[in-house]
C-alpha cells in the first residue's frame, strides 16, 4: 500500500497533485493522504497534517513524497526530516523541477535549487523525475540513490468531464504562458524564444489567441478543452512540461516542440493528436500550425478522439503509478529460492481446479502463462493444492499434482449444462469443495469461479462463434476476473460495465521455464540446418500466426515493410525474414503479400527458438490489437532488438523499457521500414554481456513477482468467502464512461483498418 505526502507550498502544486490521490484510490492502493502546508522559505510547515505522528509510528507502506526537492523545502529540517531520512528505503521522492537549465537564465536561483535537491536527496533512495536529463545530471552527484524517468501524469478524472462538455471547439491556436523578459536585455531571458515564435505566428495567422495573464485552474482547463489547437512553446529548456500532456488528454490538437529528452519526445510523437516542430526553425513552426488549421474535419476528429482515449492508458496518473510500481519491483523484489519456498498447506486443503481447455486450441502463449502460474502455485502451496482438468492429453509438464482426464470441450454445448458437467465430473472424483479457474471459457455452476481474461479481441471485432458466447457467459458468471493488462481491463469494462466491481489487473511475466539460456534439448540436424540458413547479413524474426482471427496479427504491415527494405538496401545485402509458428504453412490471406520474399518458415521447440532468437537481429511484433504482448518481454530477455506496433498493450508490456524498444504506428509500413532501417544500421551495437545479464536479472525478478501476485490472488479465492478486488479494480463512473467510449471507438474503426492493412495496395492512414 501507499501513503502520499502532497507538496507543502504552492497553490498550483496542491491542485495538480490531487490527481495522484484519485489514481491511488481508483487502483485500490491508497492508505493515507497527508497535506502539509507551509510558506515559501519557512523553517517548518504551518500545518504538518499528522505527518510527524505518522512517521513516529514507523509505517510499513511506501510513502510518495511529491515535490520533495522544491515545493516541500520546509520539510528539509527538524524531526520530520530526520525520520524521513531514517526510513528512506520506503520513500519514493518525486522531482518536478528541471535542473538542466543554463545558469545564466536563473542566476542565483540555480544554486538555491541545487541546495534544495541536496537536502531532498537524503529523504529517499528511489526518486522519480519527470525530466530525463535529471536522471543523468543529479545521479552524477553520487548520493547513493537511483533516479528513474517517468513522464508527467494527467488527472483524467478532473479533465474528462470538461473535455466531454465541448462538442464543438473554437477554431483557434491557443497559447497560455509567460512571455516577460528575465534579464537585463529586453530581448533576452528564458522566454526570448517564445516571444520570437509568437511574433512570427501572429504575423502569419489571424486565428491565434495568446494569453499571458494568470488563469484560475478552472479557467485554464476550460480554455484548454475549448480550443481546437493548443500551442506549447519552449520555456527554460526543451524538456517536457505538464501542459503537453494535458493538451493531449484534453482532446485537442497539440502543436509542440521536438524536445531534447528522447523518451518524452517519442511518447508525445506517438500520439495521433500531436504535431511536433523544430523550435529553432520558424518556417517549420509556421508549417506545423498551418497543417493543424487546415486539417480535414474527419481526420481531426479521429486524431483527437483517439488521442484523448490513448491518454487514459499512457499518461494518466494510474498509468504513471503502474510504471513506478514496476520500478519498485525491479529494485526491491527478491525472488524466492528453492530452499525458501516451503509449501504452506492449510489443515483442510481446498483445491484450485484449473481447466486446461485452452490446450485444445494450441500450445500458445496462454499455455505458457498457465504453466508459469501452475509451477509457482505448486512451489508455494504444494502439489495437493491443485487439480488439473486435462482435455487434450497435451499437458506442458508432469506437475506431480492430480490431473483428471476429461472429454474435449464441446463449444456447441449450453454454457450452464457445460458448467454442471464440470461439477459432476469432479464430484465423481470426490471433489466437491473447490475454486474453479479457467481462461477459454468454462465455468462451474456451483462453486466460486474465476477467469483470466487475456484480451477482448473477438468482442471488439464482432465475434459471434459459439466459443465467444461461452466467453460472454463466463464473464457474467465468474466471481473474479483477472485481466492481464490495464488495456484488457478497460476493454472488458467498456464491453461489460457490470464487471467493473469484480475485475482486477495482474500483469503477465515471462514464462521463465521456457526461456532457456541454452538449448536443453537435442536439436535435430535438419532443424539446425534450417536455423543456420536463416542467419544472414540481417535476419528478422516473427513468432506466431501471421493472420490471426480476422487478421488482427497484422503481419501484412511486416510483409510490405520487408519488401520495401529489400529495395532500399539493394541486392548486395543478404536478408531473411524468419517466421516461427506451430503451423509453418502461410495462411491463405498472407500468401499474396509474402510472394517472392526471402522467408524461412520454421516450427521450433522452446530451446530451438532460443537459438533462433540469438541468430536473428530483431523481433517484429506488429499486431493491430492484443491483450498484452509477451514476445516483447521475451525479445528484451533474449537481447534481440524489439520492434512493436505502438498500441497501448504493447506500451504496457514494455513499461520501464520504452527506450529499448522501437515502436511504429500499427498500420504504417513506412514507419516500420524506418524502424527496420535503424535496426539494420545499428545491428552490430548489441548489449554488452554485463548489460544483458542485468536486464535478464531484472526481468526474472519482475516475472517471479508477477506470477506470485497472481498465485496469491488465486490462493485467496480458495480461503475467503469473497475475493478481494480492491487491488486494482476501478469502478468510478468516469472510468467506466471513458472505457465505454474507448471500446466503441475501437469497435467502429479497428475492423476496417485491419481489412485495409491486409489489402495488397492500401494502408490505413490513422494510427490507432
Amino acid at each position: 500500500m501507499f501513503s502520499i505526502v502532497l507538496p507543502a507550498t504552492g497553490e498550483h502544486a496542491w491542485d495538480i497533485t490531487e490527481g495522484w490521490v484519485n489514481a491511488l484510490q481508483e487502483l485500490g492502493l491508497l492508505n493515507r493522504v497527508i497535506r502539509p502546508r507551509a510558506e515559501w522559505g519557512a523553517a517548518s510547515p504551518n500545518i504538518d497534517d499528522g505527518l510527524l505522528d505518522y512517521l513516529r509510528e514507523e509505517p510499513k507502506d511506501y510513502l510518495i513524497l511529491l515535490g520533495i526537492d522544491w515545493h516541500s523545502q520546509p520539510l528539509h529540517q527538524g524531526e520530520i526530516y530526520r525520520l524521513l531520512c531514517e526510513r528512506s528505503r520506503m520513500n519514493i521522492g518525486v522531482i518536478w523541477e528541471d535542473y538542466n537549465i543554463k545558469p545564466e537564465l536563473l542566476g542565483g536561483l540555480r544554486g538555491i535549487m541545487l541546495q534544495a535537491w541536496n537536502m531532498a536527496s537524503k529523504t529517499a533512495d528511489t526518486f522519480i523525475t519527470n525530466h530525463e536529463s535529471n536522471a543523468r545530471l543529479l545521479q552524477a552527484d553520487d548520493h547513493g540513490i537511483t533516479i528513474d524517468y517517468v513522464g508527467f501524469g494527467v488527472d483524467i478524472t478532473r479533465l474528462a468531464p470538461i473535455r466531454e462538455s465541448y462538442s464543438t471547439k473554437k477554431q483557434l491556436i491557443w497559447f497560455s504562458g509567460k512571455t516577460d523578459a528575465w534579464s537585463e536585455s529586453a530581448d533576452g531571458g528564458p522566454y526570448a524564444l517564445r516571444r520570437s515564435i509568437i511574433r512570427t505566428l501572429e504575423h502569419e495567422f489571424s486565428q491565434i489567441q495568446i494569453q499571458t495573464g494568470v488563469l484560475t485552474t478552472n479557467d485554464y482547463l476550460h480554455s484548454l478543452c475549448s480550443h481546437s489547437i493548443c500551442l506549447n512553446l519552449p520555456s527554460f529548456s526543451l524538456s517536457p512540461t505538464l501542459r503537453n500532456y494535458e493538451a493531449l488528454a484534453a482532446g485537442s490538437l497539440l502543436v509542440t516542440w521536438q524536445g531534447e529528452d528522447s523518451q518524452a519526445s517519442q511518447e508525445i510523437e506517438s500520439f495521433p493528436n500531436a504535431l511536433l516542430y523544430n523550435p529553432y526553425d520558424l518556417d517549420n513552426i509556421v508549417q506545423a500550425c498551418k497543417k493543424a488549421l487546415t486539417m480535414p474535419a474527419e481526420e481531426y476528429r479521429l486524431r483527437t478522439t483517439r488521442g484523448s482515449l490513448v491518454a487514459n492508458y499512457k499518461i494518466s496518473h494510474s498509468a504513471r503509478i503502474a510504471s513506478i510500481i514496476d520500478i519498485l519491483s525491479h529494485k526491491y523484489w527478491r525472488r524466492y529460492t528453492s530452499t525458501e519456498a516451503k509449501p504452506r498447506m492449510p489443515s483442510q486443503v481446498i483445491p484450485l481446479v484449473i481447466d486446461m481447455v485452452f490446450l485444445q486450441v494450441a500450445r500458445n502463449g496462454i499455455a505458457y502463462v498457465w504453466d508459469s502460474i501452475i509451477r509457482t502455485y505448486i512451489r508455494i502451496h504444494g502439489a495437493k493444492s491443485i487439480v488439473l482438468l486435462d482435455r487434450s492429453g497435451n499437458l506442458a509438464s508432469d506437475y506431480g499434482c492430480t490431473a483428471i482426464k476429461v472429454p474435449p470441450f464441446d463449444w456447441e454445448s449450453d454454457p450452464r449444462q457445460a458448467g454442471q458437467q464440470v461439477d459432476n465430473i469432479l464430484a465423481e472424483h470426490g471433489i466437491s469443495d473447490f475454486v474453479f479457474a479457467s481462461t477459454y471459457y468454462t465455468t462451474s455452476e456451483q462453486n466460486k469461479t474465476l477467469q483470466i481474461v487475456h484480451d477482448m479481441i473477438p468482442e471488439i471485432l464482432g465475434g459471434t462463434e459459439p466459443v465467444w458466447l461461452h466467453k460472454q457467459y463466463s464473464l457474467e458468471r465468474s466471481d473474479l476476473l483477472i485481466c492481464i493488462s490495464r488495456a484488457t481491463h478497460r476493454d472488458l469494462i467498456g464491453y461489460l460495465p457490470m464487471t467493473a466491481n469484480k475485475a482486477i489487473v495482474l500483469r503477465n511475466g515471462i514464462p521463465l521455464a521456457h526461456m532457456s539460456e541454452t538449448s536443453h534439448q537435442t536439436t535435430s540436424k535438419n532443424e539446425c540446418r534450417k536455423i543456420a540458413s536463416a542467419k544472414s547479413d540481417f535476419s528478422i524474426l516473427y513468432i506466431g500466426g501471421r493472420y490471426g482471427w480476422q487478421g488482427y496479427k497484422n503481419a501484412a504491415v511486416l510483409f510490405k515493410a520487408f519488401k520495401d527494405l529489400l529495395q532500399a538496401v539493394g541486392n548486395s545485402v543478404n536478408m531473411k525474414l524468419v517466421m516461427v509458428s506451430h503451423y509453418p504453412d502461410l495462411e491463405p490471406e498472407a500468401q499474396i503479400l509474402a510472394r517472392d520474399l526471402p522467408i524461412v518458415h520454421l516450427s521450433a521447440s522452446d530451446s530451438e527458438l532460443t537459438d533462433i532468437k540469438k541468430a536473428c537481429d530483431c523481433i517484429v511484433y506488429p499486431s493491430a490489437i492484443e491483450g498484452f504482448g509477451l514476445p516483447i518481454l521475451e525479445g528484451l530477455y533474449a537481447g534481440t532488438g524489439v520492434l512493436a506496433s505502438d498500441i497501448t498493450p504493447h506500451r504496457e508490456a514494455g513499461l520501464g523499457y520504452w527506450n529499448e524498444i522501437r515502436y511504429f504506428p500499427a498500420f504504417d509500413s513506412k514507419g516500420l521500414l524506418k524502424a527496420l532501417l535503424e535496426c539494420f544500421e545499428s545491428r552490430n551495437e548489441s548489449l554488452d554481456t554485463a548489460g544483458l545479464r542485468d536486464r535478464q536479472s531484472r526481468l526474472r525478478q519482475l516475472s517471479v513477482k508477477r506470477w506470485e501476485d497472481i498465485v496469491a490472488t488465486l490462493h485467496e479465492m480458495t480461503h475467503n468467502d469473497c475475493p478481494t478486488t480492491s487491488k486494482s479494480s476501478t469502478s468510478s463512473e468516469t472510468y467506466i464512461q471513458s472505457a465505454r467510449l474507448g471500446f466503441e471507438y475501437k469497435r467502429n474503426t479497428l475492423a476496417g483498418q485491419i481489412r485495409e492493412s491486409w489489402s495488397d495496395n492500401k494502408e490505413a492512414s490513422i494510427n490507432i
